[in-house]
């Protein structure tokens, strides 16, 4: 009687837990996973899917990332170069906008980025991603973080951009492997917070293009433009500290700040730092007491009260917003 009881038991015991193992399996293979969107993306069909809107594309096969072709994005002298795609969007996804980026010589670039715009039907939010690769000829990969539009976005408008440091440019910027992937509810997992970068204070968002009297001296003008640090690291004695904009731009601004903390925000107007942005395009650059260079930012043209900053604060990726 012992035995038989044991082995109905036995018996139940195994029916219970291959029964509960059909709802996990079922359950699991109804997890969202990310959806590629962009058309192209490794230009393995020519420029399918692609619009030059300024400069010129074309399809090269020197070198790739994925494939055997890439894209080569060229900038008329003195101009910039951008290439486009366009892609449908819901306010409800989130997205996420990665590629590799490789140049002949990267220090001929005063920006190179992948950019994303959320299109609304009366307003456009920006992201960047700043894609100048650390050495010739070697390709570098870049990612966003996992981004939510704004309410009422309609569709994603994905840029590559070049702009060199001046004309007659003979060295060669080229793009692959670009993905804007999608993910539906449920919100991606943690995993995807964007990183942090590694320096103490970082210049986390700039404003260039004043319409509000900031320092409310009664007067619009660039005194009103403005620069906000962050403290990401431990406590920071600023003291010392050097704010640049651009090379062969204002005089540099020397900090006077005592110590502070993780967390800390500090805005510093124009009126303040005697710094003059330019409205189409600059650089600002934070020096510690060293020399050593900190943090810099390139600024591209900004509409009036939009400020580039990063998104979320501390993280790598920029995006554009009116303040």
């Amino acid at each position: 009687m012992a035995t038989r009881t044991a082995q109905w038991l036995r018996a139940c015991l195994l029916f219970c837990l291959l029964g509960s193992a059909v709802p996990v399996s079922i359950a699991r293979s109804q997890e969202s996973s990310p959806t590629n969107l962009l058309r192209n993306g490794s230009f393995e069909s020519g420029q399918t899917g692609w619009n030059a809107v300024s400069g010129s594309l074309a399809i090269s096969s020197q070198t790739a990332y994925d494939g055997e072709h890439s894209a080569r994005v060229v900038a008329p002298d003195g101009s910039s170069g951008n290439v486009v795609q366009l892609i449908s969007a819901s306010p409800t996804s989130q997205y996420r906008l990665s590629g590799s980026v490789w140049s002949s010589k990267p220090s001929d670039y005063h920006s190179l980025e992948i950019q994303i715009s959320f299109l609304t039907d009366n307003k456009r939010t920006e992201h960047f991603i700043r894609a100048i690769p650390d050495r010739a000829e070697h390709w570098e990969r870049f990612s966003t973080a996992w981004l939510a539009p704004p309410a009422g976005t309609k569709a994603a408008r994905v840029v590559l951009h070049v702009q060199p440091v001046g004309g007659n440019i003979s060295s060669t910027v080229l793009f692959d492997g670009i993905l804007l992937e999608e993910m539906r509810p449920p919100a991606p997992t943690p995993t995807a917070t964007p990183t942090a970068a590694t320096a103490d204070v970082l210049i986390n968002e700039v404003l260039t293009r004043p319409g509000t009297d900031w320092n409310k001296d009664g007067v619009i003008d660039r005194r009103d433009e403005w620069v906000e640090l962050l403290i990401t690291g431990g406590a920071v004695n600023l003291q010392g500290w050097k704010l640049d904009d651009g090379p062969g731009g204002s005089a540099p601004y020397r900090l006077e700040y005592s110590a502070n903390y993780p967390g800390d925000h500090k805005v510093m107007l124009s009126s303040q730092t005697q710094l003059e942005l330019n409205d189409a395009g600059d650089m600002v650059r934070l020096y510690r007491p060293d020399g050593s260079l900190a943090d810099e930012l390139t600024i591209p043209a900004l509409d009036i009260d939009a400020s580039l900053s990063r998104y979320p604060d501390g993280a790598k990726s920029l995006s554009t917003e009116l303040v």
